[in-house]
């Protein structure tokens, strides 16, 4: 009978911890395309306009590229430096400041805005996990 309740529990702890990566995960993707896609939108108006062709070529060049370096630093943020302990007010810090530093260096530096803007947001993840008491 404790066997039972044993694996009932250890299974449903295994599926908490799996809906909360996928979860994260798809936070990490969406928060990704939109900041790349408003960074290509905003930062690129000068040169492509504001009008609907503009944003559809800033849906696909700069938000594949933002959902994919999203994911990757998105969970590197999250269960690397945070451990986990974020809030809603963390999210919002980070994703202004990677939609402020894309938007910002997107026509002076180009592609290499996709090295700069993940650099930017790990330095300020880092600065907001330095501020957290340990557990």
């Amino acid at each position: 009978m404790e066997s039972s309740q044993s694996s009932s529990l250890t299974t449903r702890r295994f599926l908490h911890i799996a809906a909360k990566a996928l979860l994260v995960a798809v936070e990490c993707v969406v928060t990704g395309w939109a900041v790349g896609t408003a960074a290509h939108f905003l930062g690129g108006s000068p040169g492509f306009g504001l009008g609907l062709t503009a944003f559809q070529l800033a849906a696909f060049e700069g938000g594949i590229q933002g959902a994919a370096i999203g994911l990757v630093v998105g969970l590197l943020i999250f269960y690397g430096i945070l451990r986990g302990r974020v809030t809603w007010k963390d999210w919002a810090i980070l994703a202004a400041v990677a939609l402020v530093t894309a938007a910002i260096t997107f026509l002076p530096l180009g592609v290499i805005t996709l090295f700069v803007t993940p650099v930017v947001t790990l330095i300020v993840a880092f600065t907001l996990g330095a501020k957290r008491p340990a557990r």
